[in-house]
């Protein structure tokens, strides 16, 4: 088969079916299932019509199309509850008739989130130069083997070199990044 048959067949996945990561979703899950594929198509179909992208995501459940929609509903609710319920309570936790409020106290939500999102700026920031002491080759394997889940030996059979160079371009890699955060 051809790459372009294979991602042909891989953008037609995407387009009938979206997956989703049950553990990441949902915390505490501990069933086996480890996707959620929403799909029209029957899970026998999906077997069938995509035996590859089926298997790597197996085993999963499989539900309609809808449960995306229903499910972004109640992650919309959930989080315009959230926000009203930080709106209305004070920061002591007293019920209404009782309640004194000391506004001086207050942190207002908008500082808050603006002080986090500068905070994760800041880091990612310092993580993008720490980045850029790798080599390119360090650069590519980090992101295969950390983000694209590849295996040493995969990586290793992909770049056509020994297992042992890969893992020791990893180590130094790594290394390399500890010692970009250690210096002040």
């Amino acid at each position: 088969m051809s790459n372009n048959f294979i991602s042909a067949l891989e953008e037609q996945f995407n387009k009938d079916c979206k997956v989703i990561n049950i553990r990441y979703e949902y915390e505490g899950y501990s069933g086996t299932e480890r996707y959620i594929i929403a799909s029209c198509l029957t899970e026998k179909e999906i077997w069938n019509k995509y035996p590859k992208q089926a298997k790597l995501y197996a085993p999963f459940v499989r539900v309609d199309l809808s449960f995306i929609e229903v499910r972004q509903k109640y992650i919309n609710n959930e989080d315009k509850f959230c926000k009203r319920a930080k709106r209305t309570q004070d920061i002591f936790n007293f019920d209404e008739t009782t309640a004194v409020f000391h506004k001086e106290l207050l942190v207002n939500d908008f500082v808050l989130e603006r002080i986090n999102e500068e905070k994760e700026c800041e880091l990612l920031s310092t993580l993008y130069k720490s980045f850029d002491t790798l080599t390119e080759k360090q650069k590519s394997r980090v992101v295969k083997y950390y983000v694209k889940d590849k295996t040493l030996r995969d990586i290793a059979e992909e770049e056509n070199v020994k297992y042992q160079t890969i893992n020791e371009s990893l180590e130094e890699a790594i290394k390399k990044l500890k010692n970009f955060f250690k210096t002040p």
